[in-house]
């Protein structure tokens, strides 16, 4: 038995099925696309996050080394206060001295 000729009408539902995969290949890319976009966005916005913790962190880890600092420096004043006067009036003199000079 001879193959059958295609008609115009076998052509055109041919081409509307075409068209109807053609539609939802789009749409899918669409959504792959968009769901990309999300999932950067999501990441990046769990990255910033992360940073912002950690920035936290040393950050109170660094008012804590200036506070202990700073107790230091007063126990070494208290402990000590004639050595600190001392050293206070050497500063001055050598900020004195470099700045006087023109």
């Amino acid at each position: 038995m001879a193959a059958k000729e295609p008609t115009l009408a076998d052509l055109n539902v041919q081409i509307e099925t075409l068209k109807s995969d053609i539609a939802n290949l789009t749409t899918l890319m669409g959504d792959l696309g968009t769901r990309k976009a999300m999932d950067a966005r999501d990441a990046a916005v769990q990255k910033a996050n992360e940073l912002r913790t950690e920035g936290e962190r040393y950050a109170a880890e660094a008012g804590r080394m200036a506070s202990d600092g700073a107790e230091a420096a007063l126990d070494a004043v208290r402990k000590q206060p004639a050595t600190a006067v001392g050293l206070a009036v050497a500063i001055g003199f050598l900020v004195g001295l470099v700045t006087s000079r023109r």
